[in-house]
């Protein structure tokens, strides 16, 4: 079985969570007209309860544009809340605007190669206040990045390092995840007790130009 260690060694990872039911994160999900329209074709599969999800993932799993693939599921270890895992390369930021109206949300992406960024981006319900706490590393440049107020479970300190990859990396997002409910790192994160949902959202290439 593959652990959140091992894969998020090489492959991108991009996950927004939120504290409400699959049922509601669906329905809302399914009355965004942008999110299947007749540009985007959205074709959506159930994946069967105790599917390790990780094992879903590919190498290199990152989306630019289309296709995008995103991954629906209530884990064991946090019963009510929903987890979307996104190939995104943006994280889907605006679908998690969107989920945003329903609960307080989260974001988070992680990628240990190549390019290297660690994001965690929060925003609460019904408001447009968002934290954000990023770093990446490129060919280009070495950034850490912060914005808005820090959330009460925030270690200020870590953000004083030296080293800017240190003020943010795999570590604290899982220390920061875990403070929300959400164990990532563990097995029973990455597996549910019910029916999962593959989305993948292609964009039709025009073939008359």
């Amino acid at each position: 079985m593959p652990t959140f260690q091992d894969v998020s060694k090489k492959t991108y990872i991009g996950l927004i969570a939120i504290h409400c039911p699959i049922c509601n994160v669906l329905n809302h999900i399914d009355n965004m007209t942008w999110y299947s329209s007749d540009n985007w074709v959205l074709d959506r599969t159930i994946i069967k309860p105790h599917t390790n999800i990780l094992s879903l993932f590919e190498d290199g799993d990152i989306t630019y544009y289309s296709p995008e693939k995103n991954i629906i599921w209530e884990p064991q270890c946090s019963l009510n809340s929903t987890i979307i895992r996104t190939s995104s390369e943006d994280g889907n930021i605006a679908l998690f605007r969107s989920l945003s109206q329903l609960e307080d949300c989260f974001m988070i992406r992680l990628q240990e190669k190549e390019n290297v960024f660690f994001t965690f981006w929060g925003k609460k319900n019904n408001s447009k206040d968002q934290r954000v706490i990023q770093y990446i590393s490129n060919d280009t440049k070495n950034e850490f990045y912060q914005e808005g107020v820090l959330l009460n479970f925030e270690n200020p300190l870590y953000y004083e390092r030296k080293k800017k990859k240190d003020r943010i990396n795999k570590d604290i997002i899982v220390e920061y995840m875990s403070y929300l409910g959400w164990y990532i790192s563990e097995d029973t994160f990455w597996v549910s007790n019910r029916d999962s949902y593959l989305d993948i959202r292609t964009f039709p290439v025009a073939t008359d130009l």
